[in-house]
């Protein structure tokens, strides 16, 4: 399974070992380094454009490390943020960096690092006051109105730092899930009424995200309804024969099949069940016809951190007849050797069926796509 991880090291430059010795709680501790690997990472774009995520090195914005010290209570509060501003990319995605020594003082710590590749990706996280802010309420939160959500990483441990320094390793991971749209034949109109938006709808959804558990957070909001993918229909061509959209032209090295339309987004993690619809809309935002989305396994969508819901299969980015570029007989699972088939299965808005969707957390196996930001 091909992750996306952040690890980072840190120890007390001590004769070339990290070495224990008691802890002083305090008292400033020796020179630490961190040390960034990033793996599979995800580019810095809004279209879904290659299958083969080998090698791309992430662009962040941001990264830093915040810094919880514990307390005779058992509560871990904000004591400092460790900005890593040497953070560089490299052949074998590592980056590391070197603190001044006493950056960190001995004590007790939860430590969260977070990743970010764009400061305008839509989130907000809290004001950080110095041993007020408690490690539990460290959130990412959106708007209702966000349909343009980024992607943020996060990880935590927990470990005590020596007087000497210490080592500390964080993998840090997706926060939010992905959501991938390939669905065909779009109706121009329905009933008369002209069809200008295909969106799919998220209800009973939060608006947060814990970045310390990756669950979605209800505190912020409860029982929110927002759009998590859109696509606006007013300047595509027709199909005249069918009487449907053909699509928007796909990003470069993309290839759909006939009357296609692909999107992709991020969503915030749910705290329970969630409903999701998908929605042909007038101008005004009526729903014109409407689709109940369900996972495969259940009558309902359980969204979790770091997984990829994908409506509609496709299999490959540059072919829409999969890794053989063979076009296969498509009413059946597999073909006439016996492999099963690989043409792309984009969800037909021509069915008053229910949508059912694919829920994985390796990204590449769902789609063989990169969800990318932009």
């Amino acid at each position: 399974m091909k992750k996306f991880f952040i690890l980072i090291t840190a120890c007390g430059l001590l004769a070339g070992s990290c070495a224990k010795s008691e802890s002083a709680v305090g008292e400033e501790a020796g020179a630490v380094t961190f040390k960034v690997v990033a793996v599979n990472a995800i580019q810095t774009r809004s279209e879904i454009y290659s299958n083969s995520p080998e090698g791309s090195i992430p662009v962040f914005a941001d990264v830093n490390v915040l810094a919880f010290r514990g307390n005779d209570s058992g509560e871990f509060l904000y004591a400092q943020q460790i900005d890593l501003t040497e953070f560089y990319e490299t052949e074998t995605n590592s980056a590391q960096q070197k603190l001044a020594d006493g950056t960190i003082t001995a004590g007790k710590y939860k430590f969260l690092a977070i990743g970010r590749t764009s400061l305008t990706d839509g989130y907000s996280l809290p004001e950080l006051k110095e041993g007020v802010t408690n490690y539990n309420d460290i959130t990412a939160s959106i708007t209702e109105a966000s349909s343009e959500t980024g992607v943020i990483f996060a990880g935590t441990t927990q470990q005590e730092v020596l007087a000497s320094g210490a080592n500390i390793e964080i993998e840090i991971a997706r926060k939010v899930a992905g959501i991938f749209g390939y669905m065909s034949n779009v109706p121009v109109s329905i009933l008369g009424t002209p069809v200008r938006y295909l969106r799919l709808r998220v209800s009973d959804a939060n608006l947060a995200v814990n970045l310390g558990t990756g669950i979605g957070d209800a505190t912020t909001a409860t029982n929110a309804t927002y759009t998590a993918l859109e696509i606006d229909l007013l300047n595509q061509t027709i199909d005249d024969v069918n009487n449907v959209y053909k699509g928007a032209v796909p990003p470069t090295g993309v290839v759909v099949a006939e009357n296609a339309q692909i999107v992709s987004n991020y969503a915030i993690p749910i705290d329970g069940i969630t409903t999701m619809t998908l929605e042909l809309q007038s101008e005004d935002g009526t729903a014109l016809k409407t689709w109940s989305v369900q996972d495969s396994d259940q009558g309902t969508i359980d969204l979790k951190a770091n997984v990829l819901m994908a409506i509609g299969v496709k299999n490959r980015a540059d072919s829409e007849f999969g890794e053989d570029g063979v076009d296969d007989d498509t009413t059946t699972d597999v073909d006439e050797t016996g492999t099963p088939d690989q043409d792309d299965t984009p969800a037909s808005l021509l069915t008053d069926e229910t949508i059912i969707v694919t829920l994985s957390k390796d990204w590449n196996e769902v789609q063989n796509l990169t969800l990318v930001e932009q």
